[in-house]
């Protein structure tokens, strides 16, 4: 039986785009966009080439599945309204979020921010990754208070939503019962930017390392060591790498840490647990069909 069409637009290529592109796959002849954003003067020539990819392809799709909420979801979000097409928005961090001190989220720009909201309104149904992301009373920092959450900051939103956490392949990550060589890891990804230090708490990494100077630390996702001038003796840095690699490098420690936002899950790896290592795809498909 010929699959149906299925549309993905996402922003980057991580673990967990590379997950829903197979999960999508099973069941749907999936066309996929990448909008590229770490070069700004691109997004102009993006959003026109993204706008001929949806032309072509959208009327003859069953809907449109897209990660994040901002520029990029603006076209598919309006021309799945034109067309008479589900749109689902996985809501996933920065999209329902506002830290000017650290230069996170997306309402702190006025423009990017507008977008957001809109393509939110046009959607069919959002999917935020953590029902914290919909809306959440926040007072640990004074910057953010006193709310965060995509309900927030677009005001008098009807769209509907449903949070659906990440999950982890049970098979593929387990506890090791060999010996632990290392003591602690994290995995963080655009370490060169020096405002995701602070947001994923490499900074308080950092500062431990130098008060545990017995102990070993390894920051993975680490693809431009000039963003690291000065780190102790104990402190390893390596670049990104593959699901399998971070799998195998993670049964050997005794503990992982990550930023402590709301999405991140436990895995059985190591134990204690405290990061989010690996982003796999959560199961979309009672949404989409």
């Amino acid at each position: 039986m010929k699959k149906e069409n299925a549309l993905y637009v996402y922003v980057g290529t991580s673990s967990f785009t590379e997950k829903d592109l197979m999960i999508l796959s099973e069941e749907y002849s999936v066309h996929s966009f990448n909008f590229e954003f770490e070069k700004k003067w691109k997004t102009p020539f993006q959003l026109l080439s993204l706008l001929f990819f949806l032309i072509r392809h959208l009327p003859g799709a069953k809907f449109c599945l897209i990660q994040l909420s901002g520029f990029h979801s603006y076209f598919p979000a309006l021309l799945s309204k034109i067309f008479g097409k589900k749109c689902f928005i996985v809501a996933a961090g920065t999209d329902a979020h506002s830290f000017p001190s650290i230069g996170y989220g997306n309402y702190r720009k006025p423009l990017l921010g507008y977008f957001t909201k809109v393509s939110f309104r046009l959607a069919t149904h959002i999917l935020p990754k953590h029902e914290s992301l919909w809306y959440t009373d926040y007072n640990y920092d004074p910057a953010g208070a006193p709310s965060q959450g995509i309900k927030y900051f677009v005001h008098g939103i009807k769209t509907k939503h449903t949070s659906i956490p990440n999950g982890y392949d049970a098979e593929k990550f387990k506890a090791s019962t060999n010996n632990r060589t290392k003591d602690f890891i994290t995995v963080a990804g655009l370490l060169h930017l020096s405002s995701q230090h602070q947001l994923k708490g490499i900074d308080l990494i950092l500062r431990m390392a130098e008060l545990f100077p017995e102990k070993s630390f390894t920051i993975v996702g680490v693809n431009d060591k000039t963003s690291f001038p000065k780190v102790t003796p104990n402190v390893t840095l390596l670049p990104s790498v593959k699901i399998q690699t971070c799998r195998n490098c993670s049964v050997s420690i005794n503990s992982i840490f990550n930023y402590p936002w709301p999405k991140v899950f436990q895995m059985p790896c190591a134990k204690p647990c405290f990061a989010n290592v690996c982003q796999l795809a959560p199961p979309y498909f009672p949404f989409l069909k």
